[in-house]
């Protein structure tokens, strides 16, 4: 029985490698990827060291099968010498696309095949997503010069245009503080802000600054495990200076 699905590749559900090798082979945490086919119809196949639950594994094949979307917006980055080359070993995010006719077989704890039409559902923002993981991916390394020519592309894409602005500012705070300030008020609408570690950065920026009210409305607006954590510090952290504030008030009677 045929059957159609969205698929959105995540970086909080998958880590995906460039290519290998071959054109049509990737491996990563622990899972081979073997994609074959032409545009838009492919197969997939993958394999991993350790078991997995049927589920989980179909949910491996089907991200499998937008490995070449992947690649393709990949190549266009590096056509648009926006990149030098695809990023070994790094989660893309939000690259949407839709699976058509999707067929599993020989599904197993430790092995998957699955087929499909993929359709690119997200070409109007593919592109851009893609550039701002891996400028994302680039700031977590600490490759800063390589986020530079990214930077003009990404503000210009109204999906990232936000995202971009945000990682001005945070390269901005780096060697020029008070620039970084003004420019993260003037031009940054953090409810605009996509990306989950782009919000963590910026509330933790704040935090530095001591600026806690404005921290926290910042993770409030993020949705990760690292995001609730560092709410968790700013809460403690109000709490501890406001109960430091009413000792001081004490002390006058």
């Amino acid at each position: 029985m045929s059957c159609k699905s969205f698929g959105l590749l995540l970086a909080s559900l998958i880590s995906l490698p460039a290519m290998a090798n071959q054109a049509n082979s990737w491996e990563f945490s622990g899972t081979r990827y073997q994609v074959s086919g032409e545009s838009p119809f492919y197969s997939a196949s993958i394999e991993r060291e350790r078991a997995l639950k049927p589920a989980q594994m179909k949910s491996l094949c089907r991200k499998g099968l937008a490995l070449p979307l992947r690649a393709k917006y990949e190549n266009k980055l590096i056509a648009a010498q926006l990149i030098k080359a695809p990023f070994s070993d790094w989660p893309m995010i939000n690259l949407q696309f839709e699976l058509d006719n999707i067929q599993y077989h020989n599904v197993t704890n430790l092995t998957a095949s699955c087929s499909a039409t993929i359709i690119d559902s997200g070409k109007s923002t593919n592109l851009a997503r893609t550039g701002l993981s891996y400028a994302i991916a680039y700031y977590t390394t600490q490759q800063y010069a390589a986020i530079k020519p990214l930077l003009p592309y990404l503000i210009k894409e109204p999906v990232v245009s936000m995202d971009g602005a945000s990682m001005i500012t945070l390269l901005l705070q780096q060697q020029a503080p008070v620039k970084a300030e003004a420019y993260f008020d003037k031009y940054v609408d953090i409810t605009k802000v996509e990306s989950n570690d782009i919000k963590l950065w910026l509330a933790q920026w704040k935090m530095q600054q001591e600026q806690l009210t404005t921290s926290l409305a910042i993770v409030e607006l993020c949705k990760s495990s690292n995001c609730q954590q560092l709410a968790n510090d700013i809460h403690d952290a109000i709490d501890k200076l406001e109960r430091a504030s009413a000792d001081d008030l004490s002390s006058y009677f």
